[in-house]
């Protein structure tokens, strides 16, 4: 939003704002469902049974990914029908709600955030949303400057989440190796 708000008119932010209200939505489900399964990640650790601590950060994972995957379709599709008739102002922001409420579905395919804690790689785990941050602000102020508006930003958040995924597990995979095989 910070760039938004550099960059581009108070409208715009306004347009965002009203998109993300969205995205934190359907982001409440994964935190509802990693409360309820984080206890058990960390309990299985201190018992050092490191395969159920996989075990239930797959049920985490696959469990968000896909009551967030059907929230944000049906959230999409009430959208797609409801704020031309209720809300025409904001149809301009339908395509940056489309595409952060896939920048919110994707969260869960992170699979190693809570693991990475529990195991205390805490910094690994920090200096990886510090990268998909960083990526975000790289991306998204090129797309603006290009001319892609708050498409853009939202494009840039899309692209951003992806590599932190595609990082996040890679340094997470290597991290849990470690820990099991010493």
């Amino acid at each position: 939003r910070i760039l938004i708000s550099i960059f581009l008119e108070d409208i715009q932010l306004g347009y965002y704002g009203f998109s993300s209200n969205f995205f934190k939505g359907v982001r409440i489900i994964g935190v509802a469902v990693s409360m309820m399964i984080l206890p058990r990640i960390v309990k299985s650790f201190a018992k050092q049974d490191y395969q159920q601590m996989l075990r239930y950060s797959l049920i985490q994972q696959w469990s968000s990914f896909g009551l967030m995957g059907i929230a944000s379709i049906l959230t999409g599709i009430s959208l797609y029908y409801l704020i031309p008739m209720f809300m025409p102002e904001f149809e301009s922001s339908l395509w940056v709600s489309y595409i952060l409420l896939g920048v919110a579905t994707l969260i869960p395919l992170g699979f190693y955030p809570h693991i990475l804690n529990t195991i205390g790689k805490q910094k690994v785990y920090l200096m990886t949303q510090i990268f998909g941050i960083g990526l975000n602000v790289i991306i998204s102020t090129s797309f603006i400057h290009l001319g892609y508006g708050i498409e853009g930003v939202a494009l840039g958040s899309l692209i951003s989440m992806v590599a932190y995924v595609i990082l996040i597990r890679y340094l997470g995979r290597n991290a849990v190796h470690h820990l099991i095989n010493g």
